[in-house]
Order: structure tokens, then sequence, then C-alpha cells
């Protein structure tokens, strides 16, 4: 009788989508519920064995994502769809597996160049989006926001920007670019790099609103930003507003360009009150490779 050959070691990316609400963050923690966790759990259940997996990004709790990337070493010879369908019955209805593809052996999800897309979404009043973006009492000015963002854009010490507990060893970050767009009465900031620091993306779009609102002038947004003093900036804006859009890796798959209708479309820009079209969103799949 012939030996069967032992399965090849693959190295998987899956993307998800998560309504954090519910959720500890992404990292796994002990004693709550975190995706990274049940993602495992529902890895483990399939493959007969503890599993483990790395994100791209911790997400923070109550934070969602539309394009979260985790990496996932296995022998299984379950095929990709096997996992798709597995997972999708395995996990919880606020989690899901949109994607599986195979990566590089010598792929590593934390240090490979990528870009990351974050978007902070702010609305009137409708319940309809409660969940996932921060009411505002009245409309603000997102051009008056989009001119102090300017400031923000490049390689700078965004130490004003960061959670006051230990922080990385550099505060230095750089910012490919923000876009802050009206869609009805929806206003998005969207915000582009490689990596950063814990709350940073909150603590900008919370001093970004303070423009809005008419309580700080855009022009200061560059000595706010120089002063590296987190009591200088706004306040951390809440987590239910942010969503990780997207995660494009370098040579894996496109940089971020002109956007496209992603299958599911993302809840704020469906809004009943938005009055306006909805605006598309990046769809960044990670091709096979």
């Amino acid at each position: 009788m012939d030996r069967l050959e032992p399965p090849e070691s693959r190295l998987l990316l899956l993307t998800l989508s998560y309504d954090g609400t519910d959720f500890s963050g992404w990292q796994r923690q002990p004693k709550v519920r975190t995706v990274q966790a049940l993602l495992e759990a529902a890895l483990s259940t399939m493959e007969h064995r503890d599993v483990r997996v790395r994100g791209a990004s911790r997400t923070d709790a109550g934070v969602h994502a539309l394009g979260q990337v985790a990496a996932h070493r296995t022998r299984s010879r379950i095929p990709l769809d096997g996992y798709l369908k597995g997972l999708g019955a395995l996990l919880p209805k606020d989690v899901s597996v949109t994607d599986v593809r195979r990566a590089p052996d010598h792929f590593d999800i934390r240090h490979w160049p990528c870009r990351k897309l974050y978007r902070y979404t702010s609305l009137i009043r409708d319940p309809f989006l409660d969940r996932y973006a921060l009411r505002l009492p009245r409309r603000i000015d997102e051009r008056a926001m989009a001119q102090a963002s300017s400031h923000l854009v490049g390689t700078h010490d965004f130490s004003t920007f960061k959670a006051s507990d230990p922080a990385p060893k550099s505060p230095i970050r750089t910012i490919d670019s923000i876009a802050v767009l009206r869609s009805g009465n929806i206003v998005t900031i969207d915000v582009q790099g490689r990596s950063f620091l814990k709350y940073m993306v909150r603590s900008i779009a919370g001093t970004l609103l303070q423009v809005g609102r008419g309580s700080l002038a855009a022009q200061k947004m560059a000595v706010i930003l120089e002063s590296r003093d987190r009591a200088q900036a706004g306040p951390t804006a809440p987590a239910k507003g942010l969503c990780l859009l997207a995660v494009a890796y370098d040579g894996l798959s496109p940089h971020f360009g002109p956007p496209c209708k992603p299958a599911v479309p993302w809840p704020p820009l469906m809004g009943p009150l938005a009055r306006g079209p909805a605006e598309p969103v990046p769809c960044l799949p990670v091709r096979e490779s």
C-alpha cells in the first residue's frame, strides 16, 4: 500500500470583515470576546489541532473592519474554498471571512511593506447607523477639516496623537494621504499609511471634528502637531466610528487606486439620511501568489 506524501506547508491570507461593537478588539485576551480568538477557535475545529494566526492590524475594542487580513500557516489539505465554507459555518454572524488566498512562504504579515486604509465616519442623527458612526448635533465644515488635515500628510513625530500608555520606540509615522469627504449628511475621514500609533487615527479624527465644529482653527493643526503634546489635540473620537477598510501588501495586492464597489458596502455609506449617492469604497483583494 502506497504511503500518502505529507501535505506541503501553505501560508494562507484570510480577509475578514467584522462588526466590532461586541468585541474587545482584534487581539486574543483572556476572558473577553475577541476576533482573533474566535477565528483561531474556528480554524482549530476545522483542522483538529491548536491554531494560532497573526493579524495585520490590532484593532481596538469597538472598531470595525471591512478588510482586516490574517495569516495562517497550515499543512491541512483543505482547499481554499473549503476554508471559506467551513469558517462561514463556524463563525458568529458579526464576523466573516470574505477571501482566502495563498501567500509566498517568506511573507511576514507584520513586516512586509503595506498600506492600511482607515475610515472614520460621522453623521447627523441616523438610528440605522448608530453602531458605525459618531452622531453629530449639527452640520460640520468638511472643507476646514480637509484644510487642517493637509498639515498631517507626510512623515512626522505624531506624539501629539498617541495614547498615553507605553508607546512604541519611535512616534515617527508616515501618513500617505488624508481625505475628508461628504456624502449628504455623512462626513468621512480616510487616513492611509503603513502603520499607526495606538489611538492615532481616532485622535486625529477627534481633532479634525473640533475643526469642523468651529472650535479649533484649521491653521492651528500644524502648531498642534509640532507641540508633541497630547493635551493640545482634540479628544479621542469614539471607537464605533472607525473602520479598517483595507490592507494592501506590496507585490501581493494593488496599491490604493481608483475605488471600486465591494460586494458588501460599508454601512455608513448606505444611510437613509445620506441624501446623496453612496460613495464607493476601495476594494483591495489579496491576490493569489
